[in-house]
Parts: structure tokens; C-alpha cells; sequence
């Protein structure tokens, strides 16, 4: 035991001298003795309802208790009874009781004759409690409710309490008790086994007993036909056996005897505290040959699953022993878990050397790796070695530092981060993927570099390698020019790293090149490569906008900006701007605001190509989001919205979904990015935010910002969506052209919308055929880039069309509700020729206001019920016809006509039903036909996608009609916009209209009714 220290925490109050447990045990109570006399003195000791005890020891009991209470003759027999007959949960008492009173001895004694009183079922002697007649049989017991068992459990409960209790008092007893005790036990080594056991587990000090006990266990567990583990008696008594032994021969021995016999490990009796401390105490550094035996590992809380991992106690027992053993342990079952903090175990600093040594063993390795976890060992060796520990280890260690941190560590790492990007599992947090990458970025040596820059394409870690290249960029430039890796992806990503380095460090380039240095050949062709990029003709100083020639000194940019890896800006002219000049860009970028531009940005977008300017932000941004978002750096956003086009708009709008969960900030800016670009395209896309952003919030500030576009541009918000509805590259005449070169298809629309692909005759370019399912897959005769192109123009289509479709038919029904008029040139341009709305408005009744009601022919003309053609003015407005506001021979009309052109509306128009209020609810404000009536909750959120909202916390539904006018439905329960009541229907209440229901005009009198007559239907 000779070079370490037992942890403080192991040592018991009473300092073992002779195999006591090293476990903190309570100081026995003063009166002990008097305590358990009273217990003794009970009149119905002996006396418990349901339990059955055997006449003759029950006697020696009773007899016990009388003669403790009388000062008589007392034996350990009676003494042993009496505790079993008594029972409790504190069994300490009655052994604590009786070194008080007759000393440890017989205390001993008492604990040996307790073996033959306790219940077993097999055993055969007089036991305290008796065998119940109608007992089902032992083959019952692994029925856990059985009462013969619960007796034998509290039994030998007893007997291990009161065996522990003697155990620590003999342990400090004085020379002349002890020897007493062994002479006494000595002469139970004659009876059962169990009763030898309990005589070893006493005193420790005995090995032959040990021994003995040891071989005889397969011999007496043999004699019996069940097995154990069958009936639920994992171990029991011989468990004792477990903190008796004290040689690495006995374990070893033990264990063999319990893979010949049907007994387990108690675990229940050996708490894991107590066996690693006893086993440390009895045991010193051969310790490990034992906790390495999975039995003795598992009871003593060495365990190998990272479920279990190890216990505070056990971590810092194994960490104060001086062996490689010890510490390969602690690695085995806490480097791949979450479970045990590495670092405050000492390791590094307490044996710098022998971590270093096993780290490296088990990195390199010689042991399976569970590659779930997240190796908390790690942010320790590479925190604490470089630091503090690499400068004090001796010359023949220091080799272990480039096999440790590189070849092990960095190399784990990387694997981590490869997996990472395939498995979920890895890193159950952002924070622990962040933390890998900072601990490979700490690893000072050229392969861990290596392996960052082979990764720069995953989330964060862009960041981490851009401050290790800026620490040293002459090494960071060799590394990377020399790096060879045979993963083609890695290589690709390194070669990025490189040229990136290279433009952002030119100086230290061609230092590398043009002086000595270690560089090979390959590392020198690739920097000069970088460096011999064809020269783009600059724009002369008189040339560059006069914003960016102000001559300040140039501004410090963000450490993850690299200007030369930028897009050039090109003049119109063709030249592109000087370095100094796109300096002063950033600049003028990072001083705007969406709201307020610097005004030299109006003479850049003037001057310089528009398109151009869109990919100079696009490359901007880029480099952000490869530096991890940096949130103090507002450049690459701003320039997005300042300096973005349409080209610009999908990619943006895209990353929504990625920033929707955890950086919705970068979705609000990217929402002011769509505003501040402002085409139609723009518009678009932020009108799908506001339709279709799975976060009210999102949807909200969407909303917001096109009402303030339209309120600039002196619009309705209606009126703007007209404006932005998109072609999707559809043709002035309706349809799309689809080229495979030798074939050619054409696409045209329903009036909803609905493509319908049709082959063109190759003589004619007509139509032929008839309208097919999908588009074809290309032929051999077909030209494979054209067929290609073709095919995603039309999934784009497809992609892009359902929106479109969805929300103009629902806003065109919504304008006809709304009694919504468009001047003449409006009507002509948005709807008429549109490229897509214009097969929704053919299928429509239209109305000049207060003059005729017409329909869009083929020809595009517009044509009246008669056939005559009418001729729109500008100064006219239309609006959708209404059948509530026409004559019914009129709608009659109208519907026969677009029969004979087998034409069907989009939506109920024409066949809408007309309701009108009668003469009492015309004149009320509230009416009550519909109270009562059971509504789903689905049907109530379909009503709010259909022109109502919900109001009153959501306990009703409100329609608003033109002229000020309300009208409110309320229904209880109250609707959970969570949904989690959706099963639940709810019970309409009034109809409430301000003012009367008179007042609403024709078409809100008859659309109220109608959706009245739904919800109380339950339509």
C-alpha cells in the first residue's frame, strides 16, 4: 500500500485495524442495551399476526427477554432468536445491545448462531419462523409476492446488519477479545456452510477459513436440485464471503466458485461505497486485479456502461491509485460520456506522464470506441497539457505529445465531426459540436490543423480555423499548401482554405515562395497558381464612383472577411473597382440601414453592374455564414438587401426555414432584406412568408412590412398582391414552351391553375394529341442538356404553381365577396393578360360598375351575355360579378352560356346560393335561428382561413364587411389555438351584427347567411 493514500472520504470513524469496512459507521447509541430491553419487554413479543414461529426457539426467545430484563443468565442462542423473533428495520440495535451488555465475544457468537435460526427454504434446521403449511412449494418463489420469502429477505437482512455491526466492533476490539472471538468462532467452523461463512466474514484476519469457505461452495449449493437465480436468491449469504476476502488469489478463486455454483452477487448488501473502499483498504495496488473482473467491477461501481458511468467516490478511489490500470479504467468508462468530469479528477497534473502514456494507448486503438459520445477527456488533455503539463515532462516523454494530441485526439475529433454530419446522436447539443471544434483547433500541431481545414465546410467551424490561421499564418500557409488528404471533398475544401489564406495574406505568400523555405514543390505550384489568377483590367481612379474616393484610411475589417476572395465589382464599363474602393463599399454598407442608405450606395447601383453588385453581396454573405453568422457584423445582410436583385431573392428566401429555429433574429433581418430589394419577385416571396411562415411571429412581421410597401407605393394591401403575382417564366400568351431538342412540349393551364402538357406537332407547331400525365423522360434522340434544362424549368413550375394558384383563387373569391372594383388599365394588365391569371379570369363573370356584366373570350376580347363585344375605358372600374346583385334571369343566362363553352368556374360564382334576411332580422342587431347548433373545431379554422378571424381570445369569429360593417358568430368552449382541444365541438351562441343586419349590403347579407347556414350545418 506503500505510494498512495486512501481518499479521505473512505476512511471510517473508527479506523479499521483488522478488516474492518472502510465506510463511515455511526458511534452505537449510549443506551443501546436499554433501548432493546424495552423493545424485549413488549407483552406481545412473539405475538405478530399471520406468522407462524417454531415452538423451541420461540421459547429460548421469551426466556432471552426475561432474563435481559432480570439481570439472569443470558445465552447468544436466546439473544439471536430474540432478534429474529423481534424483527424491525434497525437490526443494528440488538448487536450494538450486546456488546454494550456481554461484551464482543458474545456478540459474535450471537451473530453465528442467528445462521441456523434464520429462515431458508434450503435449510433444514429449527428455524425462528416457521414453514407455512399451505405454501405452493418453492418452485412458486420467483413469484415475488410469496410472504416465506419476504421472510427469508428480512432474515438474513437482519443477519447482515447485526454481522456488520459486530465486524467494525471486533475490528478496533482490544488483542485479548480479539483472540477470544477467533477461539470462539473457531468452534462454529464445524457447522454449515453459511455459519462458516459468517465465522470469515467476522474476522477476516483468517485466510485458510477464506479459503476453506471458498472451495466448498460448489459442493453445497450442488446438494440442491432448484436453482437460486430461479426462485430470486441471487446470492446471498456467501455475498459475505465478498468483503471477507483479501488477496487477489481469493477474488480470483471466488469467482470461479461462483460460475460453478446458482448464486449472484447481493448487490443490495454491498452498497458500492463499501466494497470499493474495503477493497481498496485490504487490497492496495492490486486493487485493479480484482475491480478488472467484471463481477467484482460491476459491485463495486466500476461499471463499464456508459448507463451507469462512475460514482464521484469511485472516480476519485481510482484516480488515487499510482497504476496505469487504475487510470485506463477511469478513460474505459468515462472518455466517451457525459457522466464523470475527467478534468477534476487531477490526472494531468497529479501523473502528467502515465495519463499521457494511457491516453495515448487508448486513442491509438487498443480499444473500441463508442462513438456516441462526446469525449469529456478531451477539453482537459488539450486545456491542461499544453498549458501547464508539456514543458515539465522529461525529454524521453515529450514523443508522446504529437502521438496523443495528433495522431490520437485530433484524429477522434475529426471522426466525431464526420459523424456528426450523418448522425444526430453524436452531439445531442450546438454547444457540444462547438466544443469539439474548439478542442481540435487547440491542438497545437500542423495534422490537427490539417484536419480543421479539411472540415471548414461544416457549421462553426469556419470561425475556430480562421483564428488559428490568423495566429501563425506562415505556418498556417504551409500546412495547408503541404496538406495531402485522399478524400476528394476534403481535398476540394482544403484547396478553398488555401486560396483564401493565400488572398488574404499575400505578403506572406510570396515571402513563402520567392525565399527559402520548407515548402515543397506541389505546396509551391499550388500558392503560385492562386497567385497567377487572370488579372481583371481595374477601373481607373477617375472611373471609380466618386463615393468610394474619399482617400480615408482604410476601415479594420471583420477578421472573417477576406476581400480578395470577393467577386470582383464591375463598372458598367467592364473594369472592376480597385481594392481600396471596395473597402470603402463595405464601409459605406456597414454605415447604412435598411431604411437609411448611405447616399453614395445610389451612385454605386448607377455606376457599377447590377448584377455584379448582386453576386459582390452574394460573396459577402457567403463568407459570413461560413464564419458562423458573426451577430456584431451586419455587413453581409445589409448588402443583401442593399445591393441584392431577384437573383438574389430564392437563395435568401430559402435559408428561412434553416433560421427559423434558433436564430430567428437572421429571419426578421432576412424579411427586411425582401422589403429593402423591393421587385416583384421580392414581394413574392415575402407575401409566402406572410402566408405560409410556420411562426406567427414570422407571418406577422411579413405582413407588416408589405402593408408598408403598399402604403409607400400608395397602395392596398390587395392592390400590391395584384402587383407581385408572378409569370413563373410562362409566356405572354399563356403557355410554356418546353424544348428536348428533337421534341417539343407546350404547357398550358386550367382555370385553376392546373398544368396540362401537350406535344407540338414538329411540322405545324400545333398542339397535338392528347393532354399527357407527366412530361416524358428523354429519348435517345434527344438533346440530354435541353431535355435537362427542360425538365427543371418544369418542376420549378410545378413547385412555384401551387402557391400562386392557391392564393389568387382565394383573393379573387375574396374580391368578389368584398365587392372590389380595378380601373380599366388595371383590370387589362393583372388579370386579362397576365400570363397565369389570365385562365382564372376567363372562367369568371365580370361587371362593369353600374353598366353591363361581360366574360373574357378566347380571343381575349370581352364579350357580353349577348355576344356583343364591349370596349373597356380607363377611366372605367369592374368588378367580379355577384349573383346577389344581378337579375337571376341574368345569372341564369350567364350559366348557360358557359355551359355551351363547357367552361367550369374556378370557384362558386354563378351557382353561388342567395340569402336574403327576412323582414325581423333585418331590423336586429342580434339573432339567435343558429344558437345551439354543434360546430367542430376544424370547421371554425377553416372559417378563419375563409374571410372571418377570430376574436375574443378566440371564443368567436368576426366578419368584416365593406362600409364599416361587423358581424360576430360567438360559440363556446373557447378555441385553443394550440389545437390540443380540436376533438372537442363547439356550441354557436348569436349572431351579433353592428349595425343591424339590415344595413349589410346585398352580397355581405347573403354571404353572412350562407356561412351561418354552414356552420350550423357543420360544413
Amino acid at each position: 500500500m506503500s505510494g498512495w493514500v486512501i481518499p479521505e472520504q473512505w476512511r471510517a470513524q473508527v479506523v479499521p485495524r483488522r478488516g474492518g469496512m472502510t465506510v463511515p459507521w455511526p458511534e452505537p447509541s449510549a443506551d443501546a442495551a436499554d433501548e432493546w430491553g424495552r423493545l424485549l419487554a413488549d407483552p406481545a413479543l412473539g405475538i405478530v399476526e399471520g406468522v407462524v414461529f417454531n415452538d423451541v426457539p420461540r421459547a429460548e426467545a421469551l426466556e432471552f427477554a426475561a432474563a435481559w430484563a432480570a439481570g439472569g443468565t443470558l445465552t447468544p442462542r436466546g439473544a439471536a432468536a430474540a432478534a429474529l423473533l423481534l424483527g424491525g428495520d434497525d437490526a443494528t440495535l440488538p448487536a450494538e445491545a450486546w456488546v454494550q451488555r456481554c461484551g464482543v465475544v458474545f456478540a459474535a457468537r450471537a451473530v453465528a448462531e442467528m445462521v441456523t435460526l434464520i429462515f431458508h427454504p434450503f435449510r433444514r434446521d429449527e428455524t425462528v419462523y416457521a414453514r407455512s403449511l399451505g405454501s405452493g412449494g418453492l418452485q412458486d418463489w420467483w413469484n415475488r409476492n410469496d410472504p416465506e420469502q419476504d421472510r427469508m429477505y428480512a432474515d438474513e437482512q437482519a443477519l447482515f446488519k447485526a454481522a456488520t455491526v459486530v465486524r467494525a466492533r471486533l475490528a478496533v476490539a482490544g488483542d485479548d477479545d480479539y483472540a477470544a472471538a477467533l477461539t470462539t468462532l473457531g468452534g462454529y467452523r464445524a457447522g454449515p456452510l453459511p455459519q462458516r461463512m459468517i465465522t470469515s466474514f467476522l474476522t477476516p484476519t483468517r485466510p485458510e477459513w477464506i479459503d476453506a469457505d471458498i472451495a466448498g461452495m460448489a459442493e453445497w449449493y450442488g446438494q440442491f436440485e432448484i436453482d437460486h437465480r430461479r426462485l430470486g436468491l441471487e446470492g446471498r449469504l456467501h455475498t459475505l464471503l465478498v468483503l471477507a476476502a483479501g488477496t487477489p488469489a481469493q477474488f480470483r478463486a471466488l469467482d470461479e466458485a461462483m460460475d460453478r455454483s446458482p448464486v449472484g452477487i447481493e448487490d443490495a448488501w454491498i452498497s458500492h461505497d463499501r466494497m470499493l473502499g474495503t477493497l481498496a483498504d485490504v487490497l492496495g495496488l492490486d486493487l485493479m486485479q480484482v475491480l478488472n473482473q467484471r463481477r467484482f467491477g460491476d459491485v463495486a461501481g466500476i461499471r463499464s456502461s456508459h448507463t451507469y458511468g462512475l460514482t464521484e467516490q469511485a472516480l476519485s478511489t481510482l484516480m488515487a491509485i499510482p497504476a496505469d490500470d487504475a487510470l485506463q479504467r477511469v478513460i474505459d468508462t468515462t472518455l466517451d460520456t457525459h457522466l464523470a468530469d475527467f478534468h477534476e479528477c487531477g490526472a494531468l497534473t497529479r501523473d502528467p506522464a502515465r495519463a499521457l502514456r494511457v491516453l495515448a494507448r487508448s486513442e491509438l486503438g487498443e480499444r473500441p470506441r463508442n462513438q456516441q459520445w462526446l469525449p469529456s477527456i478531451y477539453r482537459d488533455v488539450i486545456a491542461t497539457v499544453p498549458a501547464a503539463v508539456l514543458d515539465e515532462l522529461p525529454a524521453q516523454d515529450r514523443v508522446l505529445v504529437d502521438e496523443v494530441l495528433g495522431a490520437g485526439l485530433g484524429r477522434g475529433l475529426a471522426v466525431r465531426l464526420d459523424m456528426g454530419e450523418k448522425y444526430t446522436t453524436v452531439f445531442e447539443r450546438a454547444a457540444d459540436r462547438r466544443q469539439a471544434i474548439t478542442w481540435l483547433a487547440a491542438i497545437p500541431t500542423d495534422e490537427a490543423l490539417g484536419l480543421l481545414a479539411e472540415r471548414a465546410d461544416l457549421k462553426y467551424v469556419t470561425p475556430a480555423l480562421l483564428k488559428v490561421t490568423k495566429r501563425d499564418p506562415a505556418r498556417a500557409l504551409r500546412v495547408l499548401a503541404d496538406w495531402e488528404t485522399v478524400d476528394e471533398r476534403h481535398r476540394s475544401v482544403v484547396a478553398d482554405v488555401l486560396r483564401n489564406h493565400v488572398l488574404a495574406y499575400p505578403e506572406v505568400a510570396a515571402a513563402a515562395v520567392s525565399g527559402p523555405s520548407s515548402l515543397g514543390v506541389a505546396a509551391r505550384a499550388r500558392i503560385e497558381e492562386i497567385g497567377a489568377t487572370p488579372a481583371v483590367p481595374v477601373a481607373a481612379g477617375t472611373d471609380v464612383p466618386a463615393a468610394l474616393r474619399t482617400g480615408a484610411k482604410a476601415k479594420r475589417l471583420p477578421g472573417w472577411l477576406v476581400v480578395g476572395a470577393l467577386p470582383g465589382v464591375p463598372l458598367r464599363t467592364g473594369a472592376v473597382l480597385p481594392e481600396p474602393a471596395v473597402r470603402e463599399l463595405i464601409d459605406l454598407i456597414a454605415r447604412s440601414t435598411f431604411a437609411a442608405p448611405r447616399p453614395g450606395l445610389g451612385e454605386v447601383r448607377t455606376t457599377c453592374d447590377r448584377a455584379g453588385l448582386a453576386a459582390f453581396a452574394w460573396g459577402l454573405f457567403t463568407q459570413w455564414r461560413a464564419a458562423d453568422h458573426p451577430s456584431g457584423d451586419k455587413h453581409a445582410m445589409l448588402a443583401l438587401g442593399l445591393l441584392g436583385d431577384d437573383t438574389t431573392v430564392p437563395a435568401v428566401s430559402a435559408l428561412f426555414g434553416e433560421w427559423a429555429f434558433g436564430a430567428a433574429a437572421r429571419v426578421r433581418t432576412g424579411i427586411e432584406v425582401l422589403g429593402a430589394i423591393g421587385s416583384d419577385v421580392a414581394l413574392t416571396h415575402l407575401r409566402r412568408v406572410a402566408r405560409k411562415a410556420k411562426q406567427k411571429g414570422f407571418r406577422k412581421l411579413a405582413e407588416e412590412k408589405l402593408d408598408r410597401i403598399a402604403e409607400v407605393r400608395g397602395l392596398s394591401p390587395a392592390q400590391l398582391a395584384d402587383r407581385i403575382v408572378p409569370d413563373l417564366d410562362v409566356g405572354a400568351d399563356g403557355r410554356l414552351l418546353l424544348d428536348y431538342g428533337s421534341r417539343r412540349f407546350v404547357v398550358t393551364f386550367d382555370q385553376w391553375l392546373t398544368p396540362q402538357i401537350r406535344e407540338l406537332t414538329p411540322q405545324t407547331g400545333e398542339q397535338a394529341g392528347r393532354v399527357l400525365k407527366r412530361l416524358p423522360k428523354p429519348a435517345a434522340s434527344d438533346d440530354t442538356d435541353r431535355a435537362a434544362e427542360a425538365q427543371a424549368a418544369y418542376t420549378t413550375l410545378k413547385r412555384e404553381l401551387k402557391d400562386v394558384a392557391a392564393e389568387r383563387l382565394r383573393a379573387l373569391e375574396e374580391a368578389m365577396l368584398t365587392e372590389r372594383t380595378w380601373r380599366g388599365p388595371d383590370f387589362t394588365a393583372l388579370l386579362r393578360d397576365h400570363p397565369l391569371v389570365r385562365h382564372i379570369a376567363g372562367a369568371l363573370i365580370w361587371r362593369i360598375v353600374d353598366g353591363p356584366s361581360f366574360r373574357i373570350a378566347e380571343d381575349r376580347t370581352l364579350s357580353g351575355h349577348d355576344d356583343a363585344a364591349l370596349t373597356l375605358d380607363d377611366g372605367m372600374a369592374v368588378q367580379l360579378y355577384h349573383p346577389a346583385t344581378g337579375d337571376p334571369e341574368l345569372t341564369a343566362t350567364w350559366a348557360g352560356i358557359l355551359e355551351d363553352y363547357e367552361v367550369t368556374q374556378p370557384f362558386p360564382q354563378l351557382s353561388r346560393a342567395v340569402h336574403r334576411f327576412g323582414p325581423g332580422q333585418a331590423a336586429a342587431t342580434e339573432i339567435s335561428e343558429f344558437a345551439g347548433a354543434k360546430v367542430s373545431a376544424g370547421l371554425l379554422y377553416a372559417m378563419a382561413t375563409r374571410g372571418w378571424r377570430f376574436g375574443d381570445g378566440h371564443g368567436c369569429l368576426v366578419r368584416d364587411w365593406p362600409g364599416g360593417h361587423t358581424v360576430t358568430v360567438a360559440f363556446a368552449p373557447a378555441y385553443d389555438p394550440m389545437m390540443y382541444d380540436m376533438a372537442e365541438p363547439r356550441v354557436l351562441g348569436n349572431a351579433v351584427a353592428v349595425p343591424e343586419f339590415g344595413r349589410l349590403g346585398p352580397i355581405a347579407a347573403s354571404e353572412t347567411l350562407r356561412d351561418l347556414h354552414r356552420l350550423s350545418a357543420g360544413d
